[in-house]
């Protein structure tokens, strides 16, 4: 009787060390999918960094388009300018510019 009783007591502890062990298991296998989840979320902060870093390279390019533009437009109304002065006279100088016909003409209303 009394081996009956330590036998079920040693299944019992078997069952006990079984379910403790799977417990384990599926613990682990949480940890693998936490980590899994984590990698995945530093490569898509690493995606979404590279991506800022492009948009900010593209912004600064287009800043640079933007002031050859503006340098190329004052160099194109400054050769215009020049382009259409004509000597005066007295020795100055006297345009014929668009310019100044416009703010001629708007002032003298």
């Amino acid at each position: 009787m009394l081996e009956l009783v330590l036998v079920l007591v040693l299944v019992l502890v078997l069952v006990l060390e079984l379910v403790l062990v799977l417990v384990l298991v599926l613990v682990l296998v949480l940890e693998l999918v936490l980590v899994l989840v984590l990698v995945l979320v530093l490569v898509l902060e690493l995606v979404l960094v590279l991506v800022l870093v492009l948009v900010l390279v593209l912004e600064l390019v287009l800043v640079l388009v933007l002031v050859l533009v503006l340098v190329l437009e004052l160099v194109l109304v400054l050769v215009l300018e020049a382009g259409t002065r004509t000597r005066t006279r007295a020795g100055g100088w006297y345009s014929y510019s668009y310019w100044s016909w416009y703010s001629y003409s708007c002032w003298s209303w």
